[in-house]
């Protein structure tokens, strides 16, 4: 189907809102049949003729494509437009498509795709910019949308929400936006039900709807959603569609309420014919702008149902808009379990009247801080006001999950003698703790899906909670627990048994296992928390016995001032456990996480993350592996998955090692699944370069740290290292290259040390070495690696060694500063080449030993010296004859007017010789170059020899002068001197063996080839060896080439 949906929103910019949104890509043949033309043509010549018409009239378009398809179409339009422009009537706003993370190859691609439109634009009308954004398309969310529109400067962000019927995808726009956004609520795409031969229910539907929206909250404004689906279009019942429009248009309604008014496809129809729409729906919405009436327009086409769904939402809108009208007492603040903001105002009728006759004032004074409200899932509060004769205060808690979610909510009160309440008047389960002179309350709250729920705080005296919040329970779930005497005896519940303290000053219950403890510092602050016992950070631990169910555990910690909570689900006599991650890093923090299993049974881990939209990757993959945005990392098969945030989800590993992810509407209901063994997590710094390649999938996942089921560190799937003493982290991941490897350093504090360790991406099997010289203490890391800590030392230096298949050894030089922090003060890379290289790398470092032994022992020195100077002669020898054979080669290259071939370029014209001669001429070729070359060595021999004899005696006299003069310049002269006659000459046998080796593969196949490719490899090993000669501070003396 063709959808073209009108929306007219007040904002301080423009007094009408005009967003005619259409998807060109569900075009069918019917429609084309319907429209028989372009139908942005007719809504642009429409709205240029009443701008014409209308001076008074502003006008926002938001279909880029449309407008300059139109101007395209329609050159002698352009300046027409433009003169609007100019004028400042009509303004512009992107209402492209954003594109899903998966579909992008590259940010910088995605950037540019973005760009594109603003240049075209800009072909044709100069200079301009586009203020507003406009984002509604269901499949086009992005977790990149925020950071994109803050990129291109857009001064205000329209957010629709449209959820598919049967669809797990579903997201509110809430946390999304730039400077200012303002938010346009829609719903299901479904038409609204119509009843056999029969008309449109207008005023049943609309009547129904309004009662039951005055029967609720009649105290609170309200925005009212009233739905005119594309059945409109469908049944071709126009008139139907209107008369409804047009009868709550007109509708008086009690109390202080707002109304959205929904139009839908029908638009294009009338679009030649605008005035049709104020005869038809008898609703002059230019009218109702000027007068100031709160009409808004917006592009709902849903059913009654999701209207139900909805309206809460809308109306938790308008009540943060409301008190944000009072910025004097508002204040933010951060909470472990989810984002508030807490805003301190009354609900008194004044105030409400004050906001409906302010409306356009919101506008003004706080789009932005609208945003923000939004952005921090609002929890307000208001002043106590009288209710059955008691004092209390409102907490309204927001839910943008899609299911019921159960919260664990914190709130800070003056007393320690609290009793909270729900909307039926029932009890909760809270606890008070002492928490800088006053108490944080704690109590878990049951919250409707997609809406907000609404509690009452009561404060007591002592007296009144004695005996009220003694009686403080909850049948379902067989506990209670109380403020002033805790005994809780649990016959299906988490806890058979506990032990409870009563103290003037410290009126806390404790809960611990395994005996861990708590650990608070200037980096990381770590506490163990049941499920129904809070826990502040102290040392005062009790013994709790576990039930058949589960017991919960709670780690929360900061990093970097990022916080995050591990809520760990321990069933009984199992060891297999359940993850719930909560995190909320800082703006360039990002959060990578892995799973790792070892088991051939089904495994669901549950985290607190974002919603989850299923979507078929189309693209291939490297090892199955997909980057999530979000910074889920995870291996599948055939399905790709796009990750947000703040929303729960599910994962399922099967036996196969796949991963397949799962949203569940009520993922309470998987609970009884289980994770085994492991799961890998860890935060790190989000580096572009990385994340470039984790998206072009070139990488496997990341190696991480691991906690197995006893609650242990572990570095390796198989070991595991109990740190029994207190631990906390000091820092974690930071990049260091960005090359086709990256490679993470992790550090993390351990009983006052600094522990190390560096991860490669790109590696599986990891093997470290560590040297940090003398051992002063050994500090367990992985079951069988020993790290050494040096006393008294500036820097600690690291080598870290990976195997790395048909490539070698790779390794790591890493000094770090002398108070071990994160600073990284030198990286050295060495890479060796084969085993060979390895072993003579040993037998480098043997010779220095025996050199040092030198140094001590003249004697043996001296008589080592007359050795090494024997097999440095033959040395010279062999490479003043191969030098030698180089000029000859040189000197044959030059002769141009030599008639032989042998005297010309041995590999080139050999090559030419092999395809155009037969093999017999190539073997009487060969044979007579091997006969030549062997009468023209004979020939340069003896000169050879003569100069090697010579200069071999006069570096004998100049040692013998040098020893005489001074004996540790010669020391340190020869040590170098020998270190690089070793290294050249183990890079010589290296090229000698390699040479042996292609002589003898080749000669199996043609005699003739593997000679040639012989002689080739030698000319290319001997020049790699004079060079590395020449480069030698103490063989300046070599004659150049």
């Amino acid at each position: 189907m063709f959808f073209i949906y009108l929306n007219a929103l007040i904002l301080a910019s423009a007094e009408v809102f005009l967003v005619p949104y259409s998807d060109l890509s569900f075009i069918s043949g019917e429609d084309l049949i319907l429209h028989n033309e372009n139908p942005a043509t007719s809504l642009l010549e429409s709205l240029i003729e009443n701008m014409n018409q209308d001076k008074d009239l502003k006008i926002t378009w938001t279909e880029i494509g449309l407008l300059i398809k139109y101007i395209k179409e329609n050159p002698s339009k352009t300046k027409a437009i433009k003169d609007l422009m100019i004028s400042g009537r009509l303004d512009l706003a992107n209402g492209d498509c954003l594109y899903p993370d998966e579909s992008l190859s590259d940010l910088d691609e995605y950037l540019y795709q973005t760009q594109k439109t603003h240049l075209e634009l800009n072909k044709y009308f100069e200079n301009t910019k586009l203020q507003v954004a406009w984002h509604t398309k269901n499949s086009a969310h992005s977790s990149l949308t925020q950071s994109i529109y803050e990129k291109f400067g857009y001064k205000y962000i329209v957010l629709s929400n449209r959820t598919l019927e049967n669809s797990i995808y579903r997201w509110t726009g809430l946390s999304l936006g730039s400077k200012n956004s303002l938010l346009v609520w829609s719903g299901n795409d479904k038409p609204i039900e119509f009843v056999e031969n029969s008309t449109f229910l207008s005023t049943q539907f609309s009547s129904e709807y309004l009662q039951e929206a005055q029967t609720n909250h009649d105290d609170i404004p309200t925005l009212f959603l009233v739905p005119i689906g594309k059945t409109c279009q469908e049944i071709k019942k126009y008139n139907e569609c209107f008369k409804l429009l047009k009868e709550f248009a007109n509708t008086k309604i009690s109390g202080n309420y707002m109304k959205i008014i929904t139009i839908s496809e029908y638009f294009h129809i009338i679009s030649k014919t605008p005035n049709d729409f104020k005869k038809w729906s008898g609703f002059d919405y230019r009218k109702a702008v000027k007068e100031e009436k709160p009409a808004m327009f917006a592009s709902m086409p849903e059913v009654k149902q999701s209207i139900r769904e909805t309206k809460n939402m809308i109306r938790a809108a308008e009540i943060a808009s409301s008190l944000i009208l009072n910025k004097e007492s508002q204040t933010f603040y951060n909470s472990p379990d989810f984002y508030r903001q807490e805003i301190i105002s009354d609900f008194s009728k004044e105030s409400q009247s004050a906001f409906i006759s302010k409306f356009q004032d919101v506008q003004d004074i706080a789009l932005s801080e609208i945003e923000e409200a939004w952005k921090k899932i609002l929890t307000l509060r208001s002043n106590p006001i009288k209710m059955h004769e008691s004092n209390y205060k409102v907490l309204i808690i927001f839910n943008t999950l899609s299911w019921k979610s159960t919260e664990l909510i914190e709130i800070l009160t003056d007393t320690e003698y609290i009793s909270i309440r729900d909307k039926n008047n029932n009890v909760l389960l809270s606890q008070s703790i002492p928490k800088d002179r006053k108490y944080s309350t704690y109590f878990y709250a049951d919250l409707e899906a997609l809406s907000f729920s609404i509690f009452f705080i009561f404060e007591l005296d002592s007296e009144i909670c004695s005996n009220i919040c003694s009686q403080i329970s909850s049948q379902s779930l067989g506990q209670y627990f109380m403020n002033n005497q805790i005994e809780l005896k649990f016959n299906n519940g988490l806890l058979q048994n506990i032990t409870y303290k009563e103290n003037s000053e410290e009126n806390i219950v404790n809960i611990t296992l395994w005996g861990l403890k708590t650990v608070t510092s200037d980096f990381y602050s770590y506490n163990v928390v049941d499920s129904n016992i809070i826990l502040p950070n102290d040392d005062n631990y009790y013994n709790a016995y576990i039930g058949n169910i589960v017991q919960v555990m709670r780690t929360s910690g900061r990093i970097n001032d990022s916080f995050f909570e591990i809520e760990i689900i321990l069933p009984r006599n199992s060891s297999s456990f359940l993850y719930k991650i909560t995190a909320s890093p800082l703006s360039n923090y990002e959060i990578f996480l892995r799973l790792d299993y070892k088991s051939e049974k089904d495994t669901v881990f549950v985290f607190n993350s974002a919603d989850v939209r299923e979507k078929h990757y189309k693209n291939s993959s490297v090892d199955n592996s997909y980057p999530v945005s979000g910074g889920l990392f995870i291996n599948s098969a055939n399905t790709f998955f796009q990750l947000y945030t703040n929303i729960p989800f599910s994962a399922i590993l099967n036996g196969d090692y796949s991963l397949d992810m799962h949203l569940f509407r009520n993922y309470h209901s998987v609970m009884s699944k289980s994770a085994e063994y492991n799961f890998l997590m860890s935060f790190s710094k989000l580096d572009h370069g990385l994340w470039k390649s984790f998206i072009n999938h070139n990488h496997k996942p990341l190696k991480m740290y691991a906690m197995d089921y006893n609650l242990s560190l572990t570095f390796d799937d198989d070991m595991a290292c109990l740190f029994d003493e207190d631990w906390e982290f000091y820092n974690l991941y930071e990049l260091m290259d960005e090359k086709s490897c990256e490679y993470l350093v992790r550090s993390y504090y351990y009983d006052k040390n600094i522990i190390w360790n560096v991860l490669n991406i790109c590696l599986e099997n990891i093997e470290m070495k560590i040297s940090r010289g003398k051992v002063v203490e050994e500090l367990c890391l992985d079951g069988k690696t020993k790290i050494d800590k040096e006393e008294n030392d500036e820097t600690v230096i690291i080598w870290e060694k990976y195997v790395m298949d048909k490539i070698g050894l790779h390794a790591y030089e890493i000094e770090l500063d002398k108070e071990y922090n994160s600073n990284i003060v030198n990286l050295k890379k060495n890479i060796v080449i084969g085993e060979e290289n390895e072993g003579e790398e040993e037998n480098n470092d043997d010779d220095e030993g025996d050199d040092e032994e030198d140094d001590e022992d003249d004697d043996e020195d001296d008589d080592e010296d007359d050795e090494e100077d024997d097999e440095d002669d033959e040395k010279e020898d062999d490479e003043d004859d191969d030098e030698d054979d180089e000029k000859e080669d040189d000197e044959k290259e030059d002769d141009k007017n030599d008639d032989d071939e042998e005297d010309d370029d041995e590999e080139d014209d050999d090559d030419e010789d092999d395809e155009d001669d037969d093999e017999e001429e190539d073997d009487e070729e060969e044979d007579d170059d091997e006969e030549d070359d062997k009468e023209e060595d004979d020939e340069e021999e003896d000169d050879d020899d003569e100069e090697d004899d010579e200069e071999e005696n006069d570096d004998e006299e100049d040692n013998d002068d040098e020893e005489d003069n001074d004996d540790e310049e010669d020391n340190d002269d020869e040590e170098e001197l020998e270190n690089s006659k070793i290294s050249s000459a183990n890079l010589n046998n290296t090229s000698k063996s390699v040479e042996f080796d292609s002589w003898k593969q080749s000669s199996d196949t043609e005699n003739s080839n593997s000679a040639l490719l012989a002689v080739g490899m030698t000319f290319i090993g001997l020049v790699g060896i004079y060079i590395f000669i020449r480069k030698g501070r103490h063989l300046s003396r070599l004659p150049p080439l």
